[in-house]
């Protein structure tokens, strides 16, 4: 039987069950993270035993499409969010340059919670919210600047979502945001160092990108085809025009 997953959810759930069932699937993920770009700093996810949260919500911070939970040999922790953009059919082109613009443009404004930086902000947000007050903090929410749909986020009750902050506030030595892109390696090399200049002032105590990498969608169907993981070729082959312009 062949199972076969649309647009970045498939192939983010094809590709992380398929590590799983390798024959060393701690280093095949090592491996996968290695791929990875982190322009900013030296740090780098440690190698150790691995838990994966697939679309997992955490409520008002939203939801991430994986959550790399690591605990190293020397009981060193790390966290990797996940978070993977397409291209849709119908469009051409994607650039990481016009997202980082329309997440600019909504700070005067509304931002979109689909919106890449968006997203990424939550986590530190939650990170941040982890580190300082725990899940208490979390549980009474963090304020936010009028530009955001919500002035006030909680973690809420949900017993999954309180379950899966709970093993992420264990694994916060190092915390890692990884997105996935649909633009070329060379454009995302290209833009990347504009992430250092803080967008708006609303964001002066919050804006830290110091962990910020990416990958872009053709590097993650290299190592796919480079590592014999067949089953995630095959959704990438499925999904060609929509994960990324081929």
């Amino acid at each position: 039987m062949n199972v076969i997953g649309y647009s970045e959810r498939g192939i983010v759930n094809a590709l992380f069950y398929e590590m799983a069932r390798a024959s060393d699937p701690a280093g095949i993920v090592h491996s996968f993270m290695g791929q990875a770009t982190f322009p900013f700093t030296q740090l780098r996810p440690v190698r150790g035993a691995v838990t994966v949260l697939v679309e997992q919500s955490f409520s008002d911070f939203g939801e991430s499409d994986g959550v790399v939970l690591i605990r190293g040999d020397a009981e060193t922790t790390c966290s990797v969010f996940v978070e993977a953009k397409v291209k849709t059919f119908q469009v051409w082109d994607w650039h990481i340059r016009d997202e980082f613009g329309e997440f600019r443009k909504g700070l005067n404004h509304k931002v979109s919670s689909s919106n890449l930086f968006t997203q990424l902000y939550h986590k530190v947000r939650l990170v941040g919210g982890l580190r300082q007050g725990g899940i208490q903090q979390l549980q009474q929410g963090l304020p936010f600047p009028a530009w955001s749909s919500k002035p006030l986020r909680k973690i809420g009750n949900n017993g999954v979502v309180l379950e899966a902050t709970r093993r992420l506030q264990s694994h916060l030595e190092g915390v890692f945001y990884l997105a996935i892109v649909p633009d070329t390696a060379e454009r995302v090399a290209a833009f990347f160092p504009e992430l250092q200049t803080l967008p708006h002032p609303t964001l002066a105590n919050e804006w830290d990108v110091t962990t910020y990498g990416y990958l872009t969608w053709s590097q993650v169907r290299a190592f796919c085809v480079e590592a014999g993981l067949t089953r995630a070729v095959a959704v990438f082959d499925y999904n060609a025009g929509q994960l990324y312009r081929i």
